[in-house]
């Protein structure tokens, strides 16, 4: 929440996967009465805290986030730059470090995009009917936007829209 600048935290948080485990935290004022009410089979495995353990520290240690929120600012800039260019097929283009996404002119248009950024190498995802998402590993650098927009640019010249 600190980094929306939020006036208070939220009611809860949830995390999955890239922490190791599954979970949330919340309020006090929303934790369970009585201990166990809420478990899962994944709770209670201590090797996982000590992967996420090495893993914050490696961020914190290569300075991942300064990384991911840079690269993050080209890869959305320059997915503005080709919005301009096929403004059919990249639209509403929108993201926060690295975790980017723009909408396709339709369902069909954007698994045809999909379909072919695979056929190139990168793999991306849909989400919902239009849209196309980028969910990079921490280590996605600039090196890795120029990339990933050319295989873009490519892909939708040779598409003509």
């Amino acid at each position: 929440h600190e980094y929306w600048n939020l006036q208070s935290p939220p009611d809860f948080v949830t995390f999955a996967k890239k922490m190791q485990g599954s979970g949330f935290y919340s309020k006090k004022e929303f934790r369970a009465s009585k201990p166990y009410r809420l478990y899962n089979t994944w709770m209670g495995e201590p090797l996982k805290l000590l992967q996420l353990e090495v893993i914050l520290r490696t961020m914190d240690n290569d300075n991942l986030l300064d990384l991911v929120r840079s690269s993050g600012d080209s890869v959305i800039s320059g997915l503005n730059e080709l919005a301009g260019l096929f403004p059919q097929n990249v639209r509403n283009v929108r993201g926060q470090g690295t975790f980017v996404a723009f909408d396709a002119d339709s369902p069909e248009e954007r698994d045809i995009i999909l379909t072919e950024m695979r056929n190139h190498g990168v793999h991306m995802a849909g989400c919902g009917d239009l849209s196309i998402r980028l969910r990079p590993a921490l280590v996605f650098s600039d090196k890795h936007v120029a990339e990933f927009l050319d295989i873009l640019e490519n892909v939708l010249m040779d598409r003509g829209k």
